[in-house]
């Protein structure tokens, strides 16, 4: 199910760093498919801060920003992709964490 996991730290730098890397190239498309409730927007950057901000007030999140790559061969529908962010979340022990679920091209 995941290709790639890559860690990209806590910070308003991080932040910035993986919006950048998910929105940089100009004809890549990408979606926000859904998101933890802290997430109030489907605009990719102000999501990502929100994921922050709410790190940095809970000290229950227990992991950072991770960027997964999911096997991109299989037909993923959204409820597909939804059933494995709960998957993974528990997986990393990382439940009451929030997250974004993000689908984007190369």
């Amino acid at each position: 199910m995941i290709i790639t996991s890559v860690a990209h730290g806590r910070t308003a730098a991080a932040s910035h760093r993986l919006a950048r890397h998910l929105s940089r190239c100009v004809d890549q498309t990408y979606r926000v498919v859904a998101a933890h409730d802290v997430v109030q927007t489907a605009d990719l950057v102000a999501a990502l801060e929100d994921v922050r901000r709410y790190m940095t007030l809970n000290r229950r999140v227990v992991i950072g920003y991770r960027h997964l790559t999911l096997n991109p061969s299989l037909e993923w529908t959204d409820r597909h992709a939804l059933i494995a962010v709960s998957v993974i979340l528990r997986e990393l022990k990382a439940e009451l964490s929030p997250w974004v679920l993000v689908e984007h091209g190369k």
